[in-house]
């Protein structure tokens, strides 16, 4: 089951100005560049393996991964493209070895094209896409034009991206943390990311219903990266929440604005960046959380690096059966004596700081578990309890925790529907 843990303020606050639901013209595709990229803080392979089980958990039926070929130098790298195919993915073209565009001429940029689509013709899935690296298109009108004449003439098209976002910088804040041995608040890290990732998609969905006669399939651009791993459920829960319909790399390259090339050199933040400063928008307004390397850095340094800060809550010292009749108003019979949740948190003595131990540390028994074949386990020193549970069991922890958060703001709706649904549908042993 899918991990369901409670939505940052900052995505709940950019909500506020949307509807809720799906929207039929708020679709959005993900894709991933950089593949296959190296060990990190995470090995390759396991990051790789939660990256596509996460997607196929989300329910996002085909990612696009654009593959720098030069880095598929070993069997293990090969497999790891070979496994994202496999899984429905589609395989696209992002050079042999990454280079700016601005540094080299225009025929040695086609030269590194043409060699990345030798290799990639032995992968399943295949799509004649091509991405620029660091979406450095147009460094002159020159270079620009022989490329794209380039493209053409081989028959490949630009996979441009609408949404332009800096998560390799916060990975990159992630991985200098761990290998600082700093103490790192996940559950700020995902809140981070999601609430980051949601405001840019809604930044260019705005900036095209001012400035286009039409409204894009937009396409994201992120990287093969940890942070995309260990939240990519949360990525598409924190959109689907805020009104987006996940769609197909291919349903995206689809829309209209695929076919049209802006005579511009302000293409680095994407087509609808290029399209709408062409309309008229204005370059100092294409600012916002997730391009701005300053602003990340300051939200990661307060609300990553060490404990997280978190409001404390102590339920009630009521027995495991009456509280969650409280949540649920549901009679004792359904609820199912395997599930021991209660048992560990609703102590009265320690419910306090249990409560702030479980909202730090679900994250990290999530990750935990989901590396050792779904077995986790922490002692909390603060509270004298070791978790040892497994999936279902830390699901269950987390819908229990966001209906209880729910209830707390006077409210009993989503969070709530859920948990109950997870008490009458599933078993949990300690």
């Amino acid at each position: 089951m899918a991990l369901k843990p409670l939505l940052s303020t900052l995505t709940l606050c950019l909500a506020l100005a949307l509807p809720s639901g799906a929207d039929s013209d708020r679709r959005i595709a993900l894709t991933y560049d950089d593949a296959p990229r190296g060990d990190s803080a995470m090995q390759g392979d396991e990051r790789v393996e939660m990256l596509i089980n996460g997607l196929e958990a989300a329910g996002v039926e085909q990612a696009a991964i654009f593959v720098v070929t030069e880095r598929i130098n070993s069997p293990e790298r090969l497999a790891r493209i070979q496994s994202f195919a496999g899984a429905g993915h589609v395989i696209a073209n992002h050079s042999h070895t990454h280079p700016w565009l601005r540094n080299v001429t225009a025929e040695e940029y086609l030269a590194e094209i043409d060699t990345a689509e030798m290799i990639l013709q032995v992968f399943e899935n295949r799509r004649p896409w091509f991405r620029f690296p660091y979406l450095n298109e147009a460094p002159d009108i020159e270079r620009r034009d022989a490329v794209r004449a380039g493209l053409a003439e081989r028959d490949l098209f630009s996979g441009y991206v609408t949404v332009d976002t800096y998560d390799w910088h916060l990975d990159s804040l992630y991985q200098r943390a761990v290998n600082n041995g700093e103490r790192i608040c996940m559950s700020g890290l995902r809140d981070l990311y999601t609430g980051m990732l949601v405001e840019a998609a809604n930044f260019y969905d705005q900036a095209a219903r001012e400035y286009l006669d039409e409204v894009p399939a937009q396409v994201m651009l992120l990287h093969e990266n940890d942070v995309a791993a260990l939240f990519v459920t949360d990525l598409v829960a924190a959109l689907e929440a805020d009104g987006w319909e996940i769609i197909t790399a291919d349903e995206a390259y689809e829309d209209p604005i695929a076919s049209v090339l802006p005579d511009t050199r302000f293409l680095g933040m994407g087509r609808v960046a290029a399209l709408t400063s062409l309309a008229g928008k204005p370059g100092p307004e294409f600012t916002y959380l997730a391009v701005e390397e300053d602003q990340i850095n300051a939200a990661f340094e307060e609300h990553v690096l060490g404990a997280c800060n978190t409001t404390p809550l102590t339920p009630a010292p009521v027995s495991v059966s009456e509280d969650n009749e409280r949540l649920c108003d549901m009679s004792n019979s359904g609820i199912e004596t395997e599930y021991q949740i209660d048992e560990l948190i609703l102590k009265p003595e320690n419910a306090e700081a249990a409560f702030n131990a479980l909202r730090e540390y679900i994250p990290d028994l999530v990750v935990q578990a989901q590396a050792s074949g779904g077995n986790a386990s922490l002692n909390h020193g603060e509270t004298g309890m070791t978790y040892h549970n497994n999936l279902n069991f830390l699901e269950g922890l987390t819908l229990r925790q966001n209906a209880l958060l729910e209830q707390a703001e006077g409210t009993s709706g989503p969070a709530t529907d859920a948990f109950c649904e997870f008490l009458n549908t599933t078993s949990v042993m300690d």
